[in-house]
């Protein structure tokens, strides 16, 4: 490594693996320049940042949940120490191009620059849905391909000094705002998550990777409290299908993404969006067909 490009800091809160995934993208073009990266994955108990000047870029990325940041994610804002002017950048994830998405950075970005961060770049990466519906394999590889792509000029525009900001539509803001009762909505349904008795079979990897410490094992059952940040894991990650994810339940999506296998496979097509019938995935393809050109 060359010692005079410095370090390079990654904050990431990533419920399933989508936005992990795009931060190891990142971290490798970053390494690819000769940087060393340092990853710390936001859960509580919160992680301490030391010596944060001491980076040369501090990157903080995120799933967008309800056109926000998460709700662990604004808590573990409260507690980011302040720099004197370290180079920041945001990076985010999520199903859909959606302009409105751009909104859900506002708040993280304005938090950066109150603590003394000088906010370089917002970037915002499609991944395939870990609610609502599963995406097909086809679509996940065309995503990932381009949130590879898209990850490499992210970071060669970083080190050439090329900002790349976001300006934030005052409606989009405001829908956001009104979206933060999302907040409120995890806490009261985390309370009503529960754990199939039937199919449970107390592995306890849920109770072992909820990021919040919302789930314990109390007289030998699984119980869930208010601290939920509806980050998904517990339900996709469970390999019993056992957990019943309150009023979401029927939106819950079982079983992570295989990227790797996924990516492998040439019978997969990775021009989805473009021989798609499907209506919901138009947007897609009109994303996609301005990102070639």
């Amino acid at each position: 490594m060359n010692e005079e490009k410095g370090k390079v800091l990654l904050v990431i809160f990533s419920g399933t693996g989508n936005t992990r995934a795009v931060g190891e993208m990142i971290s490798r073009h970053f390494r690819e320049k000769g940087y060393a990266v340092e990853t710390v994955e936001i859960k509580r108990p919160f992680p301490e940042i030391k010596n944060i000047d001491s980076y040369r870029f501090a990157g903080f990325g995120y799933p967008v949940h309800a056109f926000n940041i998460p709700r662990i994610f604004r808590k573990f804002l409260e507690a980011l120490p302040a720099a004197a002017g370290a180079k920041a950048f945001i990076f985010k994830t999520s199903g859909e191009p959606l302009s409105l998405n751009a909104a859900s950075s506002f708040v993280l970005r304005k938090t950066l620059k109150k603590k003394g961060y000088d906010v370089v770049s917002d970037a915002h990466f499609l991944m395939p849905y870990n609610i609502i519906f599963r995406y097909p394999d086809g679509a996940v590889k065309t995503m990932v391909k381009y949130a590879d792509s898209l990850s490499k000029s992210f970071v060669d525009k970083l080190i050439c000094g090329v900002p790349d900001t976001v300006k934030y539509k005052k409606r989009y803001r405001l829908f956001s705002a009104l979206l933060r009762i999302q907040y409120l909505g995890a806490a009261l349904n985390g309370k009503l998550i529960k754990a199939d008795a039937r199919k449970c079979v107390r592995c306890l990897k849920c109770v072992k990777n909820c990021p919040t410490e919302n789930i314990k094992l109390k007289s030998g059952k699984i119980k869930f409290a208010s601290k939920c940040t509806m980050c998904m894991r517990c339900a996709m990650m469970c390999p019993e299908d056992a957990i019943k994810f309150g009023f979401l339940n029927k939106w819950k999506v079982h079983g992570r993404y295989d990227f790797e296998r996924i990516l492998a496979d040439d019978s997969i097509d990775d021009n989805f969006f473009s021989t798609t019938d499907s209506r919901f995935f138009r947007m897609h393809r009109k994303y996609y067909e301005k990102l070639n050109k």
